[in-house]
Parts: structure tokens; C-alpha cells; sequence
């Protein structure tokens, strides 16, 4: 099993934990990685050094998961703002506004359906008929159906 060296030849950490939280912490918060990486002036080739450590690897995941469920739950939010938007609206246009939110929203589900398929994924259920039927033919050519 190889090593994986987190550290620089003076020593010093690739990435200090106080960088690594603070692109964990913008990660969750839906900032893309290139963004995070740039407000701590970390390179990808580091980045990608620093994660072959499994730990590290583990604490990204996990702030990717969250970053996911935020923007899950983005889709209350539109919800509620499409029913304020909506009151406050002339009725002529209400349609139009409420047709805008549900492709907004639907495109969401669908974001979320494709990132976490076992939890948002469509379900398909599967029907078979298990009914067998056996036919026995005896040594004078006569069907004895069961």
C-alpha cells in the first residue's frame, strides 16, 4: 500500500485544515471547487494530491452530500416565492409566472434525481405473473395436465 504524502518538503502541510474547511465550508454552500480553490490560492494539481488521502477524500464527499441537499432544497424555496409571485401578480400573467417556477422546479428535480438517484430517482415497479403450468406427457403420447 502506498503512502499518500500530504506534505511538503519542508514539512509544512499541502493544504492547512484551516484552508481545507474553509473550501469544504464554500462547497456546501454551492460555490464551485475552481472558485473555492482560488480564495485560498491552492492549485487543482495540489487539490488533487491532498485527496488521495482516503480521509480527506471522505470529509469532500461529505460536503458535496451537502451541497446536493442544499440545492434540493432549493426547490421549497421556489415553491413558496411562486405563490407569493403569483398573489401579488396581475391574473392575466399568473400562468405564464406559474409555468417559469415549474420548469424551474422540474429541472431541480431532475438535477436531484440524476445526483442521488436511489433517494430522488423515478421508482419503477415491477409486476410478473408467476402463474407456471406444467404439462405431462405419459409413455402412450396421453397429456396429463397439472
Amino acid at each position: 500500500m502506498t503512502t499518500v504524502k500530504t506534505t511538503r518538503k519542508n514539512g509544512k502541510p499541502l493544504i492547512s485544515d484551516d484552508q481545507f474547511c474553509k473550501i469544504l465550508a464554500q462547497i456546501e454552500t454551492d460555490i464551485g471547487l475552481h472558485t473555492a480553490l482560488k480564495t485560498v490560492k491552492i492549485g487543482s494539481k495540489t487539490w488533487s494530491t491532498f485527496l488521495a488521502d482516503p480521509e480527506n477524500e471522505r470529509r469532500y464527499a461529505q460536503a458535496k452530500e451537502v451541497a446536493i441537499e442544499n440545492e434540493i432544497d432549493g426547490i421549497h424555496e421556489l415553491e413558496a416565492r411562486c405563490l407569493e409571485e403569483i398573489k401579488a401578480c396581475n391574473p392575466k400573467i399568473a400562468n405564464a409566472i406559474q409555468a417559469s417556477y415549474r420548469t424551474q422546479i422540474d429541472t431541480l428535480k431532475w438535477i436531484a434525481s440524476k445526483l442521488k438517484p436511489k433517494k430522488y430517482g423515478e421508482r419503477l415497479s415491477v409486476d410478473a405473473d408467476t402463474t407456471l403450468r406444467v404439462t405431462i406427457v405419459d409413455s402412450n403420447g396421453k397429456k396429463i395436465a397439472i
